[in-house]
């Protein structure tokens, strides 16, 4: 969500959205909730070990979703690369090319480059202070019988890039190039090329920068948990070097996916929705899974393949379909009403995102309930001995409750959130940020009168086999049947 649409203003139109982009952000995040909460309470590696002949067909299409998808990281960061970017371009159009002196035009577009840089230094700064402190003090207080696990949890994440810490990265770096590229006045294709080297590069110089962190002593996979096997200066030197390539959603590759969002939202943002731009997201999904496929095979790594470049793909073309169903066949405004609880997820996602490990309280009461006193830690639940239906069911009990604290936050205007947080922070007027106006008050860009069909039936079937084929790769690869 951009700064100028968090605040609301008398009489103000309904906002302009894409609305395939809020869904899919809010359905991205439920999927974050159910696959974190998967990791918890039911054990994957054990069903793997089965055999996928001994695997029921319910779990085998659950997988294959799941591979397909990843962590649901790259569709996650490809959307808020979007929705960034979009919001970046417009207040560029909007305040610096209008402006009457080249004076102006200097004083706003450095104004906007300082809005980016502080977005990007929040998120980052936020995902130090809400893994460590929030996720590591508060939930694991209230969840665990024991302290160890605190400190565990606080040291492990000065040296983890988690994916705020990753979409912070994002933004600095292609608000950066972005910036350079536009006050040198440098053209639209120009900008594209440069973006698109830039995003290729941070995956061909993945393997050569994990090949130096993996002979740098301690740094290499998960730092130790200890702080007095080195000295300070090192430690400290090894948070500031973590994020590059190391933790959960390290820049290296992560930091593609947002230049590639960013090249996809310049062209969303000008309203360019043809059918040839769509072609062309759906030949760089296939040049990522394509990729992907080789990486596994010629690396013998399949961390990065199932984890950014095949489902990255994925993503790609599940926006093309997406965006040609809903925004393209001009069915986007009526979709926005029929679809308010999935972006009501969505309207708060980076909050979300970092409340969701308070799931753990969820699950105690949970256990409390059905296991009585006995202790939590050393529980069914919290190490994953649930089954597949009983996993659904905590699933679909958590889900509720989360949709009433959002319903009910929505009405406070989400006062806390770290949207409203940031909105107040960069806004001229903060008494009149209002988030809750862009989940009620929203039409698509394309309106109905001018809905298209871009794709005919033996057309659409090839896309929908592609994404077949995607999903059958990703399942080989994560199963290792190939």
């Amino acid at each position: 969500m951009s700064d100028d649409e968090t605040v609301k203003s008398e009489s103000k139109p309904n906002l302009k959205r894409i609305i395939t982009l809020d869904f899919i952000r809010g359905c991205a995040i439920i999927g974050v909730l159910g696959f974190h909460m998967l990791s918890v309470v039911y054990d994957v590696e054990a069903r793997f070990d089965l055999g996928i002949e001994n695997l029921p067909v319910a779990y085998i299409i659950l997988v294959a979703i799941l591979g397909f998808l990843g962590s649901l990281y790259p569709a996650f960061v490809l959307i808020s690369a979007i929705g960034n970017t979009i919001s970046m371009d417009r207040r560029w159009k909007k305040y610096v090319l209008k402006a009457e002196t080249p004076e102006k035009r200097k004083i706003a577009s450095s104004k906007i480059l300082k809005t980016q840089i502080f977005r990007g230094l929040f998120l980052i700064i936020a995902d130090k202070f809400i893994e460590i402190f929030l996720n590591g003090v508060l939930t694991y207080v209230i969840a665990t019988e024991t302290g160890d696990r605190i400190v565990v949890k606080m040291l492990s994440e000065l040296y983890h890039s988690q994916i705020l810490s990753l979409l912070g990265w994002g933004v600095l770096s292609t608000s950066i190039v972005y910036f350079l590229c536009n006050r040198k006045n440098e053209s639209k294709k120009f900008t594209m090329i440069t973006l698109g080297i830039i995003c290729i590069a941070f995956i061909a110089l993945t393997p050569i920068v994990l090949m130096i962190f993996e002979n740098i002593p301690g740094l290499a996979g998960k730092p130790n948990y200890t702080l007095e096997e080195r000295t300070f200066w090192v430690n400290l030197l090894y948070v500031f070097l973590s994020p590059i390539a190391n933790g959960w959603y390290p820049m290296f590759p992560g930091v593609s996916i947002f230049f590639l969002g960013m090249i996809i939202g310049i062209e969303f943002s000008e309203g360019n929705f043809s059918k040839k731009f769509l072609n062309k997201i759906i030949y760089i999904s296939l040049v990522y899974f394509v990729v992907g496929i080789l990486w596994y095979f010629i690396f013998e790594d399949d961390r990065y393949t199932n984890d950014m470049l095949i489902p990255t793909a994925g993503s790609l073309l599940g926006l093309v379909i997406m965006i040609y169903f809903i925004e393209i066949r001009g069915k986007g405004t009526s979709f926005a009403r029929k679809t308010v609880f999935f972006r009501r997820f969505g309207n708060l996602s980076l909050t979300i995102w970092a409340l969701q490990w308070t799931m753990m309280i969820y699950l105690r009461i949970v256990h409390l309930i059905f296991y009585g006193t006995s202790s939590f830690i050393n529980g069914p639940i919290f190490n994953a001995e649930m089954s597949g239906n009983v996993t659904w069911g905590l699933f679909f009990g958590m889900i509720p409750i989360w949709f009433l604290l959002l319903w009910g936050w929505e009405h406070a205007n989400y006062k806390g959130s770290l949207e409203w947080l940031f909105a107040r922070i960069v806004s001229k007027d903060s008494s009149k940020v209002d988030l809750k106006f862009a989940l009620h008050n929203v039409e698509s860009v394309i309106p109905e009168e001018k809905a298209q069909k871009f794709y005919g039936p033996w057309e659409l079937v090839g896309i929908f086999f592609l994404l077949l084929i995607y999903m059958i790769g990703s399942l080989s690869v994560l199963l290792k049947l190939i």
